[in-house]
């Protein structure tokens, strides 16, 4: 399943009648596919918040796009499963196997995406995917200081680079447009508080990965999500806020945009981190979601254009600094790239760090610190992986 997935996407990669040309799908054509993630993210906010007109809230119209992710997830894991030799027994054997079992709980952070959802049409599509990657980037820098203290320094850096995007962000907001300010702070502070959630999602996630495998770890996480936003959905018909149906063409349009969005979302997410490494991912999918915020908010998409101006596009540069500082400049300080193509003693192409077995398929191993650097105890397994 996944490798027929592979050789559709190199076909605008090949090299010419003799077959693919690995260099090139490996230096253009994946990282173009994740700063296009970046871009469909955008455009799953867009729909979202323009559907949010339609149904009433956005209350419904996320906890929807959830249960699609839901089915997507839910989809590529039974293929995954039912593909792989004893894959439904190493799901259960894995299961039982993690430690901590709260943190299959961890997918409730992503319930926090009605967040941006609500945020959108207020802030604008460029400022809420701003102020949300500064969330993520502020948590992560946390746990990187909590974890080694040794790289203090270089995080002040960072996360000084962050807060001066965010702020030249929220004041160009401030001197441009009619948000009372009093709104425009409540509704920023959401969006800051989004991105905190969706690192705690992200956490799990690369937790109980070792154990599941990402598809598996992934489909939890949207089932919990989900089961999130049928609570919210609850409570919202029992106070008095209902669902509005939309008979519409264009409204069934932007549902498969979400649709669409979600699946490349899935895709991307699970085979590109593993070939360009995690933190190389994360920053080409920055770039995508506040370029492409920016450019929905120009052609004012929700209704009000928002021009790009030398603050804002300072402050949106500042932050994709401080995301290079924080995800990017360690690992290359550290030395290998992590997962640098290497070549065995069999010619078996190998990965660094060394991946974990889970099932019959090699996973990559989650077990690695925040900066990209790999632990101790996996260097020191490195040898018995290979044989």
């Amino acid at each position: 399943f996944w490798l027929k997935w592979q050789r559709l996407w190199a076909l605008p990669c090949a090299g010419g009648r003799h077959g693919m040309n690995e260099d090139r799908k490996e230096t253009v054509c994946l990282p173009l596919f994740a700063h296009l993630q970046g871009w469909t993210s955008t455009a799953w906010l867009v729909a979202n918040a323009e559907l949010t007109h339609r149904h009433g809230s956005p209350i419904f119209t996320a906890a929807v796009s959830h249960y699609i992710a839901f089915a997507v997830l839910f989809a590529v894991a039974f293929a995954t499963n039912s593909w792989r030799e004893n894959g439904w027994s190493e799901l259960r054997r894995g299961f039982w196997e993690v430690p901590h079992k709260a943190a299959f709980l961890g997918g409730i952070g992503w319930t926090s995406t009605l967040i941006m959802v609500f945020a959108a049409p207020v802030l604008g599509v460029g400022l809420v995917q701003v102020l949300v990657i500064s969330g993520e980037l502020m948590t992560a820098a946390v746990i990187d200081v909590v974890r080694k203290p040794s790289k203090r320094a270089m995080v002040f850096i960072a996360v000084s680079m962050v807060i001066l995007g965010v702020v030249l962000n929220v004041y160009d907001e401030l001197k441009k447009h009619t948000v009372p300010p009093g709104r425009m702070w409540h509704t920023a502070v959401l969006a800051f508080g989004c991105g905190m959630c969706l690192v705690l999602n992200g956490l799990t996630n690369s937790y109980t990965r070792k154990y599941i495998g990402s598809a598996n770890a992934g489909t939890c996480s949207a089932f919990v999500a989900s089961i999130g936003n049928a609570i919210i959905w609850v409570a919202a018909e029992a106070n008095g806020v209902h669902f509005a149906h939309d008979g519409r063409p264009s409204t069934y349009g932007l549902w498969i945009v979400i649709g669409l969005s979600a699946t490349w979302n899935v895709v991307v997410t699970t085979v590109v981190p593993d070939r360009i490494g995690f933190a190389l991912t994360f920053c080409l999918i920055v770039a995508g979601k506040m370029s492409g915020g920016m450019l929905a908010d120009s052609v004012g998409i929700l209704g009000t254009k928002r021009p790009l101006t030398l603050r804002r596009g300072t402050g949106v540069f500042c932050v994709f600094i401080g995301a290079l500082l924080l995800k990017v400049l360690p690992g290359l300080q550290s030395g290998p790239r992590k997962y640098r193509k290497m070549i065995g003693p069999d010619g078996v192409e190998l990965q660094y760090p060394p991946p974990t077995v889970v099932g019959n398929t090699m996973e990559a191993s989650a077990e690695t610190a925040a900066d990209g650097e790999p632990e101790p105890e996996m260097l020191a397994s490195k040898h018995e992986h290979v044989v």
